[in-house]
């Protein structure tokens, strides 16, 4: 909040921009001070909800193994399990076990959740790639905004995500999977 006695627009048109929740000039009216203490507090409260969940989120997917990351990518992407495994070198009931194993520690209850949960993770990939311009693996960039979450820095949720390099790359060439 930004109270002033005098009335001076460069001041509160700066005060705006390095983020004062509302611009006052004195003498001060108590239920419009208190109306904006209040939203503040209002704003403060989603903004910590909303990191908690984007820290949980990301926790989550770092619980995954390279492999479930993959599968994970394929099942949001909607190939059939048939398509997944052939593309993975694996049968259907192995795509099928890393699948289920995939919703348990997404915490996933439907398909629906699972790209849901895809799209946010899109999202801070998204960014990271607008305002980086080294190229970083998906898991590498996942990490490093876990560990910035757990700093308590803050992660914009505009941000998308991108995996369209390992669909790119053909079953064959992958020996060991």
């Amino acid at each position: 909040m930004f109270v002033t006695a005098r009335c001076d627009l460069n001041s509160g048109v700066l005060a705006m921009k390095n983020g004062a929740i509302d611009f006052m000039i004195e003498p001060i009216d108590p239920t419009r001070l208190l109306a904006a203490v209040e939203g503040a507090f209002a704003q403060e409260r989603d903004n910590r909800r909303r990191r908690v969940e984007r820290l949980s989120l990301l926790r989550r997917w770092d619980s995954l193994t390279p492999r479930e990351q993959e599968v994970f990518h394929y099942t949001v992407t909607g190939f059939l399990n048939k398509q997944s495994a052939a593309e993975l070198g694996i049968t259907e009931n192995t795509f099928q076990v890393h699948r289920s194993r995939v919703m348990r520690k997404m915490k996933a209850d439907s398909l629906a959740d699972l790209v849901r949960m895809s799209m946010r993770l899109e999202s801070f990939i998204h960014l990271q790639r607008k305002n980086d311009t080294t190229p970083q693996s998906l898991e590498t960039t996942l990490k490093g905004k876990v560990e910035e979450n757990v700093m308590g820095s803050h992660v914009s949720t505009q941000t998308r995500y991108s995996c369209t390099n390992r669909v790119s790359t053909p079953a064959s060439s992958r020996i060991g999977s």
